[in-house]
């Protein structure tokens, strides 16, 4: 077994997220032996034929260590897309979600770590149709994932 105990102490890496297999690259650096505070952020643009989508997500958080490499994180996540259809009107949806994950690290070498972990987050929705002032409020949710991590530390 081996002790946890920060050697690096920047973590570069990627989440692999189940719900919609979403892949989030991440950035952190470890402010203490036990303490990592970082961000995920991605971006994506889709274009059909009838629309073009454009999504950016950013999800500051901080993880907690113990002494066997179990891990406690929380996060706030803001992802906002901006949808353009044919007639050239834009839904402007915006998601905040607040998560905490609960793992386990791994070190498979001595700078790539594995970090499986249970999440457990909370979901709040809002579009703008286009209309100045106007906000449609989406439905709020609870969701459990199963995410897996993959870092490097430097």
């Amino acid at each position: 077994m081996i002790v946890f105990g920060q050697k690096k102490t920047i973590v570069v890496g990627v989440d692999v997220e189940s719900s919609i297999l979403n892949l989030k690259p991440n950035f952190g650096v470890f402010i203490s032996n036990s303490v990592l505070v970082g961000t995920g952020f991605s971006y994506s643009s889709t274009n059909s034929i009838s629309q073009i989508t454009d999504q950016i997500i950013l999800s500051p958080y901080i993880r907690f260590y113990d002494n066997s490499n179990i891990f406690f994180s929380i996060d706030y996540t803001f992802s906002q897309s901006t949808l353009m259809s044919e007639t050239d009107t834009y839904v402007n949806f915006k998601n905040a979600i607040v998560g905490s994950n609960i793992g386990y690290s791994k070190n498979i070498s001595d700078h790539l770590y594995l970090d499986p972990s249970i999440r457990l987050s909370y979901t709040s929705n809002y579009d703008n149709n286009g209309i100045d002032g106007y906000i449609s409020e989406k439905p709020k949710a609870f969701q459990i994932e199963f995410v897996l991590g993959f870092h490097f530390r430097l």
